[in-house]
């Protein structure tokens, strides 16, 4: 059940009342329903947004770590080196 203001806005079963409708109807703001192992999981706008940005430095944190190890690399040591 989900309520709002002492009144039931949708009744029934999560996968059923935890749509964007319903969702937007009760907390005024938009947001996305995805499923997850047959549960709904409700995502803001605003985590697409946070989940850019992670990615993101993630990204340049790893391109900016293998960078420094390659350029730190000694190469003519490496093709001489025997195994």
């Amino acid at each position: 059940m989900v309520g709002r203001n002492r009144r039931v806005v949708a009744e029934g079963a999560p996968r059923d009342v935890l749509t964007p409708g319903v969702l937007e109807a009760t907390y005024g703001a938009p947001m996305d329903v995805l499923s997850h192992g047959g549960m709904p999981v409700v995502v803001e706008p605003d985590t697409y947004a946070f989940a850019l940005v992670v990615f993101a430095i993630a990204t340049v944190a790893s391109a900016l770590i293998v960078r420094r190890r390659l350029d730190h690399l000694d190469l003519v040591e490496v093709l001489t080196a025997r195994e």
